[in-house]
């Protein structure tokens, strides 16, 4: 089911989410998002200039990059994609009690419904500016490897779609092995460029503001691990 704008008398408790889930098993392999031809209102019904650039944030969980960014860049919509239907709702929740009319959340699985996500802000005339994919679900079993966010399909529907002049990908996990293996991706679809040259990482985080996430990675003094890509002139 599609979760979108809804009203909450109470604020949903965010101390029991579930962390991890299979975004493989069969509940989360089904198409969430409706395709465009059919109906775009879970964009234009929550976002006041639909049309205007987009940031997507897949994996955005309880939504704080994009909660904090929206007020930055009023004429940039935020769009985060998560898979656990409560945090969806958090999110939600979080972003009608302050108000924002250019943050939206959707519950699905980016693997899934990516194609549709993109087709719908084409339909009602937006364009892809910039996508974050900020600590992923490492999913360290070696079994489980097989469920991470970041595969080839992925990333060619990313570049198939963002603004050819401005289109930049970020991103950052915890964990090396996560962020190495994301960086490949990229690096082998000719569609991408990495912005830093070698084996280097990037050393700071280049959006106005970090992830909770990083946030408590940060305070830990453990370090985070962060790359970019911009398409092909």
């Amino acid at each position: 089911m599609l979760t979108t704008s809804r009203s909450f008398n109470k604020p949903v408790n965010s101390s029991r989410f579930r962390q991890h889930v299979n975004p493989l098993a069969s509940r989360y392999q089904q198409p969430r998002v409706p395709s465009p031809s059919v109906d775009t209102s879970w964009l234009t019904s929550n976002l006041s200039s639909p049309s205007n650039p987009y940031h997507l944030d897949i994996g955005c969980a309880k939504g704080t990059f994009c909660l904090s960014m929206s007020p930055l860049n009023p004429s940039v919509n935020y769009l985060g994609l998560e898979i656990r239907d409560p945090v969806v709702e958090y999110a939600l929740d979080r972003r009608n009690r302050r108000k924002l009319d250019n943050c939206h959340f959707v519950s699905c699985n980016a693997n899934v419904d990516l194609e549709r996500v993109l087709e719908g802000i084409n339909a009602v005339g937006g364009l892809l500016k910039t996508v974050t994919i900020q600590f992923p679900d490492p999913h360290f079993k070696e079994k489980h490897k097989k469920r991470r966010v970041v595969v080839p399909e992925l990333v060619r529907l990313i570049g198939e779609s963002m603004e050819k002049e401005e289109g930049v990908v970020y991103l950052a996990s915890d964990v090396k092995e996560v962020l190495d293996e994301m960086r490949e991706e990229f690096n082998n679809c000719d569609m991408f460029e990495d912005t830093v040259e070698g084996d280097g990482y990037l050393e700071e985080n280049v959006n106005e503001v970090p992830t909770e996430r990083e946030l408590s990675v940060l305070k830990d003094d453990k370090p985070v691990w962060r790359a970019s890509f911009r398409l092909r002139r």
